[in-house]
């Protein structure tokens, strides 16, 4: 995979939203899969968050809908990752060096998609009535209680962090 700094379960949702794309014969690996992925993984922390918020496969299902464009698979040989995704990681790798998580996690990759703004996974959430703002806050107490409960165990590898429980998170903005 292009990103060396993903945990196991992050490397997974790539894995899933990559067999998505394949799946609809897209080229390119897009948000709308990296959500798709992040409904698939096999993770607690994100399965907790789609649980609490009711953020059912029907979704999934929706989501796929919109994204079921023939694509030509055929014209490339290797899978190409969009600018927004490769700003999204990059944003999901700051949220996780500002609490000095050594990994993305798949929470890290879901808030960050969450402040991508208005793309397709956005606005089928907003469409569907989500509390957007909640959402992310919920993400960030929970990133915030696990970068704790890092520093706070003694048998983790995880670097502690400098006291700060909550670090500012950067925006995704367009270039």
């Amino acid at each position: 995979m292009l990103f060396g700094n993903f945990s196991e379960s992050s490397q997974n949702v790539l894995r899933m939203a990559a067999a998505e794309s394949k799946m609809l014969n897209h080229f390119y690996l897009g948000t709308e899969h990296l959500f798709i992925g992040l409904c698939k993984v096999d993770d607690e922390p994100i399965r907790r968050i789609f649980e609490q918020f009711a953020i059912d496969p029907l979704i999934r299902r929706e989501i796929r809908a919109k994204v079921r464009v023939a694509g030509d698979l055929a014209r490339m040989n290797e899978m190409i990752f969009t600018p927004r995704v490769h700003a999204i990681s990059k944003i999901a790798d700051e949220m996780a060096r500002a609490y000095q998580i050594p990994q993305i996690e798949p929470l890290h990759l879901f808030l960050a998609l969450l402040r991508g703004g208005d793309r397709v996974v956005v606005r089928m959430l907003k469409s569907k009535g989500f509390d957007l703002e909640r959402i992310m806050s919920t993400i960030e107490e929970e990133v915030a209680k696990a970068a704790e409960a890092a520093r706070l165990s003694p048998s983790s590898q995880k670097t502690a962090y400098s006291g700060v429980i909550r670090p500012p998170i950067p925006e995704l903005v367009d270039h």
